[in-house]
């Protein structure tokens, strides 16, 4: 859609168990960003699940707040889970 070019989505961020607690997740979130400003995006955006403590605080320190809140966003293996949705600004609006 032309009315969201300026917002990009981050999804599936993961690392491997034995490769946590390097700073990878932050590495790689920051090329992220980098690569979204390059290419002129003003804003990301992305979900996680409300209990992942580890992620949320990831993300709050590569600058994202929380936005929203979507209960029973995901259903893994028949349990639902709740998500908050989170949004970096890249420029000012």
């Amino acid at each position: 859609l032309a009315k969201r070019r300026h917002i990009g989505l981050v999804w599936g961020v993961w690392v491997a168990p034995e490769a946590r607690g390097q700073g990878l997740g932050q590495r790689l979130l920051e090329a992220v960003i980098d690569a979204a400003r390059a290419d002129g995006l003003t804003q990301l955006q992305l979900g996680v699940g409300a209990t992942n403590l580890v992620a949320l605080a990831l993300y709050r320190r590569v600058g994202f707040v929380v936005t929203g809140f979507e209960e029973a966003a995901l259903c893994v293996d028949g349990a639902f889970l709740d998500e908050h949705m989170m949004t970096l600004r890249l420029t000012p609006h």
